[in-house]
Protein backbone atom coordinates (compact mmCIF):
# COMPACT_ATOMS: atom_id res chain seq x y z
CA UNK A 1 0.00 0.00 0.00
CA UNK A 2 2.83 2.65 0.82
CA UNK A 3 4.63 1.37 -2.61
CA UNK A 4 1.31 2.94 -3.83
CA UNK A 5 1.05 5.91 -2.59
CA UNK A 6 4.27 6.65 -3.55
CA UNK A 7 4.33 5.91 -6.73
CA UNK A 8 0.94 7.68 -7.15
CA UNK A 9 2.66 11.48 -6.21
CA UNK A 10 5.80 10.87 -7.36
CA UNK A 11 6.57 13.99 -9.95
CA UNK A 12 3.00 15.83 -7.96
CA UNK A 13 3.15 19.05 -6.76
CA UNK A 14 2.46 18.45 -3.24
CA UNK A 15 1.75 20.74 -0.23
CA UNK A 16 3.00 24.23 -0.50
CA UNK A 17 2.19 27.49 1.14
CA UNK A 18 -0.69 28.51 -1.25
CA UNK A 19 -1.97 24.82 -0.46
CA UNK A 20 -2.19 25.22 3.42
CA UNK A 21 -3.60 28.50 2.59
CA UNK A 22 -5.94 27.36 0.93
CA UNK A 23 -6.69 24.12 2.65
CA UNK A 24 -7.09 26.69 5.98
CA UNK A 25 -9.57 28.46 3.76
CA UNK A 26 -11.37 25.50 3.06
CA UNK A 27 -11.93 24.44 6.94
CA UNK A 28 -13.05 28.09 7.57
CA UNK A 29 -15.50 28.25 4.74
CA UNK A 30 -16.98 24.41 5.86
CA UNK A 31 -17.33 25.47 9.27
CA UNK A 32 -19.13 28.87 7.98
CA UNK A 33 -21.23 26.47 6.45
CA UNK A 34 -21.89 24.80 9.24
CA UNK A 35 -23.16 28.08 11.58
CA UNK A 36 -25.38 29.32 8.50
CA UNK A 37 -26.43 26.61 6.29
CA UNK A 38 -25.67 28.56 3.34
CA UNK A 39 -25.68 26.55 0.26
CA UNK A 40 -23.46 29.39 -1.32
CA UNK A 41 -20.63 29.05 0.97
CA UNK A 42 -21.02 25.09 0.80
CA UNK A 43 -20.42 25.23 -3.30
CA UNK A 44 -17.81 27.91 -2.30
CA UNK A 45 -16.38 25.52 0.16
CA UNK A 46 -16.33 22.30 -2.24
CA UNK A 47 -14.93 24.84 -5.18
CA UNK A 48 -11.81 25.65 -3.13
CA UNK A 49 -11.17 21.82 -1.87
CA UNK A 50 -11.60 20.67 -5.40
CA UNK A 51 -8.87 23.56 -6.36
CA UNK A 52 -6.83 22.69 -3.71
CA UNK A 53 -6.56 19.23 -4.48
CA UNK A 54 -5.99 19.89 -7.78
CA UNK A 55 -2.56 21.98 -7.06
CA UNK A 56 -1.82 19.04 -4.67
CA UNK A 57 -2.04 16.35 -7.33
CA UNK A 58 -1.28 18.53 -10.51
CA UNK A 59 2.26 17.08 -12.19
CA UNK A 60 2.79 20.52 -14.21
CA UNK A 61 4.89 21.50 -11.16
CA UNK A 62 6.58 24.51 -13.02
CA UNK A 63 3.12 26.39 -12.85
CA UNK A 64 2.50 25.25 -9.31
CA UNK A 65 5.77 27.02 -8.43
CA UNK A 66 4.95 30.11 -10.09
CA UNK A 67 1.59 30.45 -8.56
CA UNK A 68 3.37 29.66 -5.22
CA UNK A 69 5.98 32.77 -5.77
CA UNK A 70 2.86 35.10 -6.72
CA UNK A 71 1.23 33.93 -3.53
CA UNK A 72 3.75 34.72 -1.69
CA UNK A 73 5.25 37.89 -2.99
CA UNK A 74 1.58 39.36 -2.34
CA UNK A 75 1.49 37.46 1.31
CA UNK A 76 5.22 39.20 1.56
CA UNK A 77 3.77 42.63 1.28
CA UNK A 78 1.38 42.51 3.64
CA UNK A 79 3.23 40.80 6.19
CA UNK A 80 5.72 43.58 5.51
CA UNK A 81 3.33 46.45 5.64
CA UNK A 82 2.26 45.12 9.37
CA UNK A 83 5.84 44.40 10.75
CA UNK A 84 7.22 48.35 9.36
CA UNK A 85 4.23 49.82 10.49
CA UNK A 86 4.78 48.26 13.92
CA UNK A 87 8.05 48.73 14.13
CA UNK A 88 7.87 52.65 12.79
CA UNK A 89 5.33 52.80 16.22
CA UNK A 90 7.89 51.47 18.34
CA UNK A 91 10.78 53.28 17.21
CA UNK A 92 8.86 57.00 16.74
CA UNK A 93 10.05 57.94 20.40
CA UNK A 94 13.46 57.62 18.99
CA UNK A 95 13.75 58.52 15.73
CA UNK A 96 11.64 60.88 13.04
CA UNK A 97 11.23 59.26 9.49
CA UNK A 98 11.97 61.53 6.12
CA UNK A 99 11.73 60.87 2.43
CA UNK A 100 14.15 62.03 0.58
CA UNK A 101 12.82 64.55 -1.74
CA UNK A 102 15.02 63.22 -4.71
CA UNK A 103 14.50 59.21 -4.90
CA UNK A 104 11.45 58.68 -2.50
CA UNK A 105 13.66 56.65 -0.09
CA UNK A 106 12.82 56.32 3.60
CA UNK A 107 15.46 57.97 5.64
CA UNK A 108 15.83 57.60 9.52
CA UNK A 109 17.23 60.22 12.09
CA UNK A 110 17.32 60.66 15.44
CA UNK A 111 14.82 62.96 17.32
CA UNK A 112 16.19 65.88 19.19
CA UNK A 113 18.88 67.48 17.78
CA UNK A 114 17.53 70.75 16.36
CA UNK A 115 17.74 71.46 12.25
CA UNK A 116 20.45 69.00 10.67
CA UNK A 117 21.68 68.81 6.94
CA UNK A 118 20.39 65.29 5.57
CA UNK A 119 22.37 63.44 2.91
CA UNK A 120 20.58 60.42 1.18
CA UNK A 121 23.04 57.89 1.18
CA UNK A 122 21.05 56.49 -1.86
CA UNK A 123 21.18 59.33 -4.27
CA UNK A 124 23.73 61.95 -2.19
CA UNK A 125 21.31 64.63 -2.34
CA UNK A 126 21.02 66.99 0.56
CA UNK A 127 18.19 68.93 2.66
CA UNK A 128 18.06 70.37 5.83
CA UNK A 129 15.01 68.94 7.98
CA UNK A 130 14.18 69.72 12.11
CA UNK A 131 13.99 66.89 14.27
Amino acid sequence: MRQFFSRMFYGRNGLDHLGIFTWCVTGALFVATMISHSVVVYFLACAMLAWSVFRMLSTKRDRRYLENQRFDQFFYRIKYFFTDTKARAEERKIYVYYKCPNCRQKLRVPRGHGKIEIRCPRCGEKFVKRT
